[in-house]
């Protein structure tokens, strides 16, 4: 054996419950699970005391990395994933330069197979329109030589054939120079993904004029709202809805009758009328609909913040106490499917800039599952249901639940120990993140739980709470590899 994990508390997924038992790992797989193993392996891993749970699978991460190396690179988020109990991430395609051309697409596969502590796969983004075409992006996007030669369809085939899991669309901001706010223009880029047979994942909004998002900002100031509760309304709820049911009607209508059943995932839902347009959407047969709800979504309010709040600014915003509410009872009766960080860094400076200059976002990584343990298990929620949305739907989602989600013999050696501590108050200047803040570290947020040791494809990458291992020197997840 390459590793034996001794004495743990093993979660059992057709159970939901936890026995005791070792775990024999070789050649990066799960190969013998016991009451008792001979101590034969070249590594021991002392579970005594600690739960032994499937890795957490991610599937809303940004890695930054490129021209946005003072934010974060792979090597930091991913370590960033490991320090949280995260063996498996996706990262989004809103990089700079963007992920929606193959070649800058294989670009960043190479430096994620050279700096990678975790399993990555990669979305990718619709393929630009040409420099003279873009509409107003005020970016750098269109960097020299990133432009598009052959036609969307083949750039979506080859970023398909490269390791694509899907395509990226943010409704408020296109990546890409296209204005989504048009329905001619997002029906035929719906068509042409659909065509490609890649899933949607969609950030749900309408684009508006940033002079006019900012007068409202400051109008909504003037009136006595915080800058939270005015970036709440800025980016309303019913914006939310109304651009996730344009989407879903247009997708649906370009389908509809070509025998494929395309899925939208909609990222990052925050309200319930986001999740009543998802609920109506379930219901129709022609069209997969799947969501995914952020930890900040469930567990911060505007409410929460008298201070530092350019910290919790993140997209969509940070909702009434009412909505989060909402979200903690959606997943707890199964509406939203999973649970994704959003794990978004910048740079400290940019993040004290004034609030409607600030970007949007913050790391979560850091803190994944020891948050989601201390919090989720003191609300009633069962360690089944954890594991259910943070690792086996997630897998399944990814078409990798043939060897990940699920600790069973055969799967990938995805593993991580936790266990239960005196409750800490969370640190940013201890993250692995390049990106040292947190709204759990403003308001003060205790955390009992810990990460211990983490398993990442047989490698031993975290070891009594001390870094072991190296980069995993694999390329990205790709949808057709098969278990050999």
């Amino acid at each position: 054996m390459d590793i034996i994990i001794k004495h743990g508390k093993i979660f059992e997924s057709s159970t939901g419950t936890t026995h005791k038992g070792d775990i024999g790992i070789k050649n990066g797989q799960i190969v013998s699970i016991a009451e008792e193993l001979p101590l034969d392996g070249k590594i021991i891993v002392d579970a005594s005391g600690k739960l032994v749970l499937p890795g957490f699978i991610d599937l809303h991460v940004h890695l930054r990395d490129m021209n946005q190396l003072s934010k974060e690179t792979i090597r930091t988020g991913t370590r960033a994933a490991i320090h949280g109990g995260v063996t498996t991430v996706f990262a989004m395609p809103n990089t700079d330069p963007p992920l929606n051309l193959h070649h800058v697409f294989d670009d960043y596969s190479r430096l994620v197979q050279e700096q990678a502590y975790c399993n990555v796969g990669l979305y990718c983004g619709y393929p630009p329109l040409p420099p003279s075409q873009s509409l107003g992006m005020g970016q750098q996007e269109f960097i020299q030589g990133n432009t598009l030669h052959g036609s969307p369809g083949e750039e979506l085939a080859m970023l398909k054939d490269k390791g694509a899991m899907a395509v990226k669309i943010y409704m408020e901001r296109s990546i890409s120079g296209h204005e989504w706010n048009d329905d001619a223009t997002l029906r035929s880029s719906l068509q042409e993904i659909i065509t490609a047979g890649l899933p949607v994942h969609v950030h749900p909004g309408l684009s508006r004029d940033g002079k006019r998002s900012k007068a409202d900002f400051d109008r909504m100031l003037d009136s006595g709202l915080n800058p939270l509760e005015a970036h709440d309304q800025v980016h309303s709820v019913n914006m939310e809805a109304e651009g996730l049911d344009r989407l879903l009607a247009l997708t649906f209508q370009v389908s509809e009758g070509t025998g494929i059943v395309p899925h939208v995932h909609a990222c990052h839902v925050s309200c319930k009328e986001a999740l009543e347009v998802v609920k109506r959407w379930k219901l129709r047969d022609g069209i997969n609909v799947s969501c995914e709800v952020t930890p900040h979504h469930l567990l911060l309010s505007h409410d929460m913040f008298k201070g530092d709040e350019t910290k919790a600014k993140v997209l969509q915003p940070l909702r009434e106490a009412t909505q989060r509410e909402c979200m903690t009872e959606a997943l707890r009766c199964g509406d939203l499917d999973i649970i994704a960080s959003d794990h978004a860094p910048h740079t400290l400076s940019e993040k004290l800039l004034p609030f409607t200059a600030a970007p949007s976002g913050f790391p979560s990584l850091d803190i994944y599952a020891p948050l989601l343990l201390d919090r989720l298990l003191g609300a009633g929620f069962t360690l089944a249901d954890i594991i259910t949305r943070c690792c086996i739907i997630p897998a399944t989602m990814a078409s990798l639940d043939h060897r990940k989600g699920r600790i069973i013999e055969g799967h990938d050696a995805d593993l991580i120990l936790v266990k239960q501590i005196e409750p800490r108050t969370v640190n940013p200047g201890m993250f692995e993140s390049k990106s040292h803040l947190s709204p759990y570290g403003v308001i003060g947020c205790k955390l009992g739980w810990q990460v211990t040791d983490v398993v990442v494809h047989g490698d031993l990458q975290l070891e009594s709470g001390a870094f072991t291992g190296q980069p995993l020197h694999k390329l990205p997840l790709h949808r057709k590899i098969v278990l050999e």
